[in-house]
């Protein structure tokens, strides 16, 4: 009876350890703990300064998660990752955003979206932007259609 009781408390021991140690790690992201923020470079003929003040300052916000952003001439066109949990705040989020940007950024027509397709094509964009594989116009194109991904959207 005594050896029962023995190898019960072992048991009761090791489980406790297992869930203690399965539930210490909480951090989602252990890469970058503030979400995922890609700068592009400035060194093309279209400066993206805008575009990353953008990424750093969205990032930061508790519901979002990653950014994408990139601007041409007087217009930047955002894209917001929202956590699950923040799912159904999308419409007032990009509101939000849209008027914290166009309050950083006067002059500027800014556009936010939270769609998942916008989001992907503009990480697209980002990143042939970014390997110096897009030249004005093809910029210019890819921008207008994932502007209108957006506009079909809401």
């Amino acid at each position: 009876m005594k050896k029962i009781i023995r190898t019960g408390r072992y048991l009761i021991i090791v489980l406790c350890l297992l869930i203690s140690a399965a539930c210490g790690n909480k951090d989602e992201n252990p890469d970058n703990a503030e979400g995922s923020v890609t700068e592009i470079s400035n060194q093309q003929a279209n400066d993206q300064f805008i575009a990353n003040q953008t990424k750093k300052q969205l990032i930061k916000w508790e519901a979002v998660t990653g950014v994408k952003a990139v601007q041409l001439d007087k217009e930047l066109l955002v894209a917001l990752e929202i956590r699950q949990r923040n799912k159904f705040q999308l419409e007032p989020l990009s509101k939000k955003a849209t008027k914290a940007l166009e309050k950083k950024f006067p002059g500027m027509d800014v556009t936010v979206t939270t769609d998942q397709k916008a989001l992907l094509e503009l990480g697209k964009l980002e990143d042939q932007f970014k390997n110096g594989k897009l030249d004005e116009t093809k910029l210019e194109k890819q921008f207008k259609k994932i502007k209108q991904i957006d506009q079909d959207v809401y």
